[in-house]
């Protein structure tokens, strides 16, 4: 952002290139596909490829969330995530909302779930003080 700022009309705009972090091609590519298999079944698979020319470790964190329609509530209902066992090699984590109802998110594997509820980008977006709780 500050690189664009410094530049003058006539110059291009500084890119992601630009920066150098693909020098010496080690990164990543993460393709993530979905797919419906029903109104309320959506799969997803998340491929990672490593462009660089040797082996490295990264950490794939998909997300699961819901939108925030709680903030105001003078009574607000929060959902919930809880992590269950699965059969087999498989992970399951069970999303509780009070309008959308429980759903299951299975995962292949023996993945750890870690459960974050954020207010932190409120006053940054809505120009307000961050609610303290009571």
């Amino acid at each position: 952002m500050f690189t664009n700022r410094d530049r003058g009309r006539g110059e291009p705009e500084y890119e992601l290139l630009d920066t150098g972090i693909f020098d010496g091609d080690r990164y990543f590519d993460v393709f993530v596909e979905y797919a419906k298999q029903d109104a309320e079944d959506i799969l997803i698979r998340i491929t990672v490829c490593n462009r660089g020319p040797e082996a490295a470790q990264l950490q794939v964190l998909p997300h699961l969330w819901f939108r925030n329609t709680w903030y105001d509530s003078k009574r607000p209902v929060i959902p919930t995530l809880t992590a269950m066992h699965g059969i087999g090699n498989v992970t399951l984590a069970e999303a509780s909302h009070h309008d959308l109802g429980d759903w299951l998110f299975h995962c292949d594997g023996d993945v750890p779930f870690c459960s974050r509820t954020t207010r932190r980008t409120a006053p940054g977006f809505f120009s307000r003080p961050i609610p303290r709780p009571t």
